[in-house]
């Protein structure tokens, strides 16, 4: 699976449009889009978006597995243009991606977007959901 969140992490954050939409994180070569996995760091500024696994699961056939991988795109100042724009991006990078077979990626889908009310009524928050179905050739 480290492979399979490696892949789709690289292919987000080399997009231009991302580059040119979220903060840039990380000092000197590791400088990069402020893209995250499972948590933001306190520094980060916004807008920024986090990669989260919300499910590893196996699927009907044994060498598959199904997980569902979360973008959560964070915009400050009520900026939801901006939020609804990132997100729309990795949707349109990501959903029916089949050339990562090499990453152990077999297929992702597209699973549904939709805003997230904050506390503070300023911060947009937009979730992404996939569906990704790797392939397990470790345990076969």
């Amino acid at each position: 699976m480290t492979n399979a969140i490696a892949a789709i992490r690289t292919l987000v954050e080399s997009d231009e449009i991302i580059k040119a939409n979220l903060s840039e994180y990380g000092e000197g070569e590791d400088k990069g889009p402020a893209l995250t996995f499972q948590t933001a760091q306190d520094d980060m500024e916004m807008p920024y978006a986090i990669m989260r696994i919300e499910a590893d699961n196996p699927d009907d056939v044994e060498i598959l597995d199904r997980m569902i991988l979360n973008f959560d795109v964070y915009c400050d100042n009520g900026d939801y243009d901006k939020a609804k724009l990132i997100a729309t991006r990795i949707e349109k990078l990501l959903d029916r991606e089949v050339g990562l077979k090499d990453d152990g990626i077999l297929s992702i889908h597209r699973a549904g977007k939709l805003p997230i009310p904050d506390e503070d009524p300023s911060i947009i928050h937009i979730n992404a959901k996939f569906l990704v179905r790797t392939i397990r050739t470790d345990l076969y």
